[in-house]
């Protein structure tokens, strides 16, 4: 009996250790995006977007919106951009009275003063937040490389220099991904992922499953190429091509890659289109092409096109407005609603509103 009851334990304790290495075997690296130029950011129900290329941001948590303008100014830093929620901190890249930039946060369940973070770099251009450790891309002295800032003990590393323009990089516990590279963050050694693609000035979109969703912007045919790498192995297979876009490069969210496409001679034109990895189609979210369809400038200092895809709802950050389009197609328009206070005055307050309330409050 003694001796079944071994041999049954014996049985258990293969097949536990066959199972857990089975299932480290399959488990996906977690990579953490590193974006640049983007507008937009959500996590845990808290939803942040840019009123600008480089002045302030604004945080809506529990259908409350706050502009953090005055959270973030000070007499040395000044300016708001590229948000990335990460837990419970919004990030930000913000510019010092010296024209040099670095890394803020700010706490999003107990809003104060920002806090400053890294150490200042000529240019900072993408970022991103991968445990305890901010990665960054960014300029100083004549050299792009890079760069890691440890939370905990507030010491920054140069991870890699690089003559490559990145505008989207990758992280996870073991590599950095960006363009068509691959560098080991343990071996300290660059390689490339797909000698198909070498020719190719390529640009990361996402990683989804070790599955690296990246593009190409061909010039001549006026088209992006869209290509995923598996990361366990290499392989690289041609996805889709979609209209070149005025974002830098398209968005990859939610297994939607999205691309905005308007005519700068005429502003009632504006579509946002994307290709769905879940059925391979291309599709619209939002096509306006009406002659009586037209807004009017809201914030006349962006400069920019970008879009999101969070919680159910398309997000477009472009020159004239930031529009909202939920799942019936219904529209709204961020704005300045107002309001009767309690004292009977007449209060302010920023709002998601439909086309006619934007029209009322523009007097339009």
């Amino acid at each position: 009996m003694k001796k079944i009851l071994k041999i049954l334990l014996i049985l258990i304790i293969i097949i536990q250790l066959l199972c857990a290495c089975s299932s480290n075997k399959n488990n996906n690296n977690t990579y953490s995006a590193a974006i640049g130029n983007v507008c937009f950011s959500a996590e845990n129900a808290n939803l942040c977007f840019a009123l600008s290329k480089n002045r302030s941001i604004v945080l809506e948590k529990d259908d409350v919106m706050t502009d953090l303008y005055d959270y973030s100014y000070s007499d040395d830093f000044y300016g708001m951009q590229n948000p990335y929620i990460y837990q419970d901190k919004l990030y930000y890249i913000t510019s010092s009275s010296n024209n040099t930039m670095c890394i803020a946060s700010i706490d999003v369940n107990d809003i104060k003063q920002s806090d400053i973070l890294t150490p200042e770099k000529d240019n900072i251009s993408a970022f991103t937040v991968f445990e305890n450790t901010i990665y960054y891309y960014a300029y100083q002295n004549g050299e792009s490389a890079i760069y890691s800032f440890n939370l905990k003990t507030n010491k920054e590393k140069l991870i890699l220099s690089t003559d490559d323009l990145l505008y989207n990089f990758f992280v996870s516990a073991d590599c950095i991904i960006f363009g068509n590279a691959k560098y080991d963050l343990n071996k300290k050694q660059l390689d490339n992922l797909s000698t198909e693609l070498n020719d190719k000035s390529i640009y990361g979109l996402g990683i989804i499953n070790d599955i690296y969703y990246c593009g190409y912007k061909n010039i001549d045919t006026l088209k992006e190429e869209i290509y995923s790498i598996n990361l366990k192995n290499n392989i690289c297979t041609s996805i889709c091509e979609l209209p070149i876009g005025y974002n830098i490069a398209p968005r990859l969210y939610d297994n939607k890659i999205l691309y905005v496409v308007t005519n700068e001679s005429d502003s009632q034109y504006l579509l946002l289109g994307y290709y769905d990895l879940n059925t391979n189609e291309e599709k619209i979210a939002f096509d306006k092409t009406s002659d009586t369809y037209y807004y009017s400038k809201l914030h006349d200092y962006m400069d920019n096109y970008d879009s999101f895809y969070y919680d159910g709802n398309f997000y477009m950050w472009y020159p004239e407005t930031i529009v909202k389009i939920g799942n019936k197609n219904e529209e709204k328009i961020f704005g300045i609603s107002s309001y009767n206070t309690d004292d009977g005055y007449i209060g302010h307050k920023e709002s998601w509103l439909t086309y006619e309330e934007y029209l009322n409050e523009m007097n339009i």
